[in-house]
């Protein structure tokens, strides 16, 4: 508990989403919308692009990603009036993590108690891991909830019916998490799978499926990128970095090495299998457009889906037979002095993440809260001024493109190109001027004298 406050507590008040716009924005805009339906289009997230006095406005945008985890959040702002959206994630994760933890250790054996608490422990001294607990990633449900179902799985028969749940909680955050179904059958003696408490929720799971259809999602990413979202391609130059980020010292070395700590059974190895499937499936989805461009991926971006497997490969650990060096005091000292170590640097390389979304993300919204409180903000990423501007009804958002920058204005309009990603010159009416204004990407439209 204390490794997991260490993560999130000391940064609670700092302004970090994580780095995937889209994705880690995405959940926040939807938990400040009032009204929560007028967010979802089928079970999938779209908050609008456009906010006027307050009001969030304007046709729907990115959908595809399901809305578990946006609809959490905005359960987690309404229960406890929260003002500013980036610490809307930051309390719904620390509770999150609070409830894991306690729960993994009511549930879990006795006697796998001491390499239930030690896996949890590792994982959460890893930089993957934190950086994950301080987003606004959909990742930290489906890691909380991936970590009690393992540990559920332990206790079969006395939990069947709960791990069943967190199954069925699962595959309604991720659509991949649907190779968790394969755990019941493994965990749970073939005796068993023709009565009435395994059929029932195996099929009522199922069900769940055709009213979700996660193959909407992959029309939608197919028809964004004009090809196939799966392929031997990205294969080709995305696995070797996967299975790399699994021996970094800032990936997931700490928690690969735990599997020496136990010997595979036959049940340990057919979930180490389920596993490196989830993998071959990260590694075979393309990433984004830009890495199907360049065709290379960093292992930063290995970080958010390796986590969300990271619950599958512990059950691995422990489904197997501890070795006695496990119960070695040396041993046990190695193992949470580099825990120790590992968490330090992890602290240290999120608050990095921290400074350099602070300056590239969100200083700009500051110069324009202190100076240009009345105006309205045309941005390349609405979602992130949306949520820097959550507070303020004087403040207007608009999606930055060529219609509303040759549109007609009767006041001055900011113009937000994060990354100078837009031809914005081309844009503009040639009565019009763009000045440079002293803050990242932050321009003012301005009509010429």
């Amino acid at each position: 508990m204390i490794c997991a406050s260490l993560i999130i507590v000391p940064n609670y008040s700092k302004t970090f989403y994580g780095f995937e716009y889209e994705d880690s924005f995405i959940n926040s805009a939807v938990a400040i919308d009032d009204n929560l339906p007028n967010s979802i289009y089928k079970f999938r997230t779209r908050p609008y692009q456009e906010k006027e006095r307050g009001h969030l406005e304007g046709n729907g945008f990115f959908t595809g990603h399901y809305a578990t985890y946006a609809s959490y959040l905005w359960l987690i702002r309404k229960s406890f009036s929260i003002n500013s959206a980036h610490q809307i994630h930051k309390l719904g994760n620390s509770i999150l993590i609070a409830i894991t933890l306690l729960t993994c250790f009511f549930i879990s054996v006795e006697r796998k108690k001491n390499l239930v608490l030690l896996s949890i422990f590792i994982s959460l001294c890893t930089l993957p891991v934190g950086y994950i607990l301080n987003s606004g990633l959909k990742e930290n449900l489906s890691f909380c909830i991936g970590l009690i179902a393992v540990v559920a799985s332990l206790k079969k028969d006395k939990n069947i019916t709960l791990l069943f749940i967190l199954i069925l909680i699962l595959t309604l955050v991720k659509r991949e998490n649907l190779v968790y179904l394969a755990l019941p059958f493994i965990v749970i003696g073939k005796d068993k799978w023709s009565h009435i408490k395994f059929i029932t929720p195996i099929l009522f799971i199922l069900l769940t499926q055709i009213f979700v259809n996660p193959f909407y999602t992959e029309v939608l990413e197919s028809n964004s990128i004009g090809q196939n979202t799966f392929s031997f391609d990205f294969l080709s130059y995305q696995g070797p970095i996967f299975v790399l980020s699994l021996f970094h010292y800032s990936g997931f070395i700490l928690v690969t090495f735990l599997i020496f700590l136990v010997k595979v059974s036959k049940k340990s190895f057919m979930i180490f299998g389920i596993w490196a499937s989830m993998i071959l499936i990260y590694s075979a989805h393309y990433r984004s457009p830009f890495t199907i461009v360049t065709k290379e991926i960093q292992i930063f971006d290995t970080y958010r889906y390796l986590v969300n497997s990271i619950p599958l490969f512990i059950a691995g650990i422990f489904h197997g037979e501890v070795r006695p060096i496990f119960n070695s005091w040396y041993t046990k000292g190695l193992i949470y002095s580099c825990g120790i170590v590992s968490l330090i640097y992890s602290l240290n390389s999120i608050n990095t993440y921290m400074e350099e979304e602070e300056y590239n993300y969100h200083s700009p919204s500051l110069l324009v809260l202190n100076d240009y409180k009345n105006n309205t903000v045309l941005d390349v990423y609405p979602l992130i001024s949306m949520l820097d501007f959550y507070g303020s009804n004087s403040i207007g958002v608009g999606l930055l493109d060529s219609v509303t920058l040759k549109s007609n204005k009767n006041r001055e309009v900011l113009v937000l190109n994060r990354f100078d990603s837009k031809p914005i010159v081309d844009w503009i009416n040639k009565r019009d001027t763009l000045v440079k204004l002293n803050a990242p990407y932050l321009y003012l439209l301005r009509p010429k004298k």
